[in-house]
């Protein structure tokens, strides 16, 4: 079984919501991170046997981001690319998954990571969050009540 290294990486710097960032997008950061993470490595992009990418949240603008990064980047349009989507866990599943296909011999060198970028990203709740609706609730008051009652006996 051929063993699995990572050879390096890179990442974008953490910022405030909505200020040095604000008017990147995923594929602004991805590009940004992959470009550096390959420069950093000396590894030729025609080298690269596949590209795998995590989101948070897939962007209406780039259904497969790691395609995108690949077509960005000016790599070899050889290159499959696949991005994977498991809320926060995204990033960690595309680097397991490069690892997978390079230990079952799929491949010898993978990009793998993860991007996202919180402002641009669809919201679930409103602005003006109300506290009460951010716990779970029971369903009914009826089943709450009947939680409370002591077994009959």
């Amino acid at each position: 079984m051929p063993r699995v290294l990572i050879l390096g990486g890179a990442r974008t710097p953490f910022v405030k919501a909505g200020t040095d960032f604000a008017e990147l997008d995923v594929l602004d950061l991805a590009r940004a991170a992959t470009a550096e993470a390959l420069a950093r490595t000396e590894i030729d992009p025609g080298q690269v046997d596949e590209v795998i990418f995590g989101n948070v949240a897939r962007p209406v603008a780039y259904h497969n981001l790691a395609r995108e990064v690949v077509l960005s980047l000016s790599m070899p349009t050889r290159i499959p690319a696949f991005t994977v989507g498991l809320a926060c866990a995204s990033a960690c599943v595309a680097i397991t998954s490069a690892a997978d296909h390079i230990a079952g011999g799929n491949a010898d060198v993978v990009v793998a990571g993860g991007s996202s970028s919180p402002p641009r990203r669809p919201r679930a709740c409103p602005r003006k969050r109300n506290p009460s609706h951010m716990f779970a609730r029971p369903t009914s008051h009826r089943s709450r009540r009947a939680s409370a009652r002591p077994p009959r006996g």
